[in-house]
């Protein structure tokens, strides 16, 4: 392991056989990157430091009989650019469950490999390995562990109003 300093030094290093190149400002630049571009899993990565290890093990063990090993993460804003059907049900007067987000649009006896991991309400609590029961509403911040098919009926079931009722009508 060894640390560098400088960006323009790399190659040294590289050919250096070193198996572990530790770049502060790198680091640097990733953790900002990261917290500009998602800043739910920025925030949920802070509170996991936090945690002990018997709870990251649990955790683990939940991602990989949920997901896979390899899960996505996906954030969700309930507003009415990123999930209209939600917002309008929400605007409606309708009570909507995260679960809603769970329903396969492939077969309705089934749920989508995912996993919420993180919510931050509209009163700015925030809720860590939230249940499936809890209720949405318009503001709140969803930050999920998923698979592709997952991200995809939860785009569907925000973004359109047939696919949002189908899911409606199965939970």
């Amino acid at each position: 392991m060894a640390r560098e300093n400088e960006m323009e030094d790399f190659s040294i290093f590289n050919h250096a056989k070193i198996d572990y190149i530790f770049m502060p400002s790198k680091i640097l630049i990733n953790k900002t990157a990261n917290a500009l571009i998602n800043p739910l899993s920025d925030k949920f990565i802070q509170i996991l430091s936090t945690k002990d290890e018997i709870w990251a093990k649990d955790l683990l063990h939940q991602l990989i009989k949920n997901i896979n090993i390899n899960p996505k993460l996906y954030e969700l804003t309930i507003n009415n650019k990123e999930t209209p059907q939600i917002y309008n049900g929400l605007k409606n007067k309708q009570i909507i469950k995260l679960h809603l987000l769970k329903i396969s649009l492939r077969n309705n006896n089934m749920s989508n490999n995912a996993l919420p991991l993180f919510l931050i309400k509209e009163n700015n609590e925030s809720i860590l390995l939230p249940s499936w029961d809890e209720d949405i509403h318009i503001n709140d911040q969803i930050l999920f562990a998923c698979d592709e098919n997952a991200i995809d009926d939860m785009e569907y079931i925000c973004q359109n109003i047939n696919e949002f009722n189908y899911a409606l009508g199965t939970y």
